[in-house]
């Protein structure tokens, strides 16, 4: 290998001389993208002073090519064993949760029970089912062709307008909610 690092003495500090090694090496042993690992492989060469005294830099500069590789390779290797741990947690976290519905449903322990098993293993607790009821008073004035379809189109203006209140006195409203096993 014949390419150079270019250093100017006295500006750049070992860390920086080291990093522009490892690119250089990374570059001649792989076309992918420079990792983001790189400059902290760097620091940690250059905090321990013998690590590489004593290495021919003709053999360094050799070595490292390859030594890049094995750690992209490790690297990779990694990265996919993680993810596949992470897709085996979710996929269990997935059935235990199914499970704890199941016997929730079933009657076999109670709501509050499956939610504090859920929370033992790290997952969130079980969402209840309830049922509100809101009575909102609100007086509309349409037009129409008879008295059915001014209560259809005030219904359907309520219902249009419900996100917004722009018919509505936030502070008259009423509701009542209970569990219910429909959802």
């Amino acid at each position: 290998m014949t390419d150079t690092i270019p250093v100017t003495t006295g500006t750049q500090s070992a860390t920086q001389v080291c990093q522009m090694a490892l690119a250089a090496a990374w570059a001649a042993a792989t076309t992918a993208e420079q990792p983001a690992w790189l400059a902290q492989a760097a620091d940690s060469l250059c905090r321990d002073p013998n690590l590489l005294s004593g290495l021919d830099p003709d053999a360094a500069h050799n070595l490292l090519p390859a030594a890049l590789s094995v750690a992209a390779d490790t690297h990779t290797r990694a990265v996919d064993a993680r993810d596949r741990a992470e897709r085996a947690w979710a996929d269990f976290a997935a059935d235990v949760r199914a499970r704890v519905v199941e016997v929730v449903r079933a009657g076999h322990i109670c709501a509050d029970g499956g939610s504090n098993a859920l929370a033992a293993w790290g997952l969130p607790p079980l969402e209840h089912c309830y049922r509100v009821a809101v009575e909102i008073p609100a007086e509309l004035h349409v037009t129409a062709e008879s008295e059915d379809q001014a209560i259809d189109t005030a219904a359907q203006l309520l219902l249009d307008d419900l996100r917004t209140s722009a018919y509505l006195d936030p502070y008259d409203r009423q509701y009542t909610a209970q569990t219910c096993d429909e959802c």
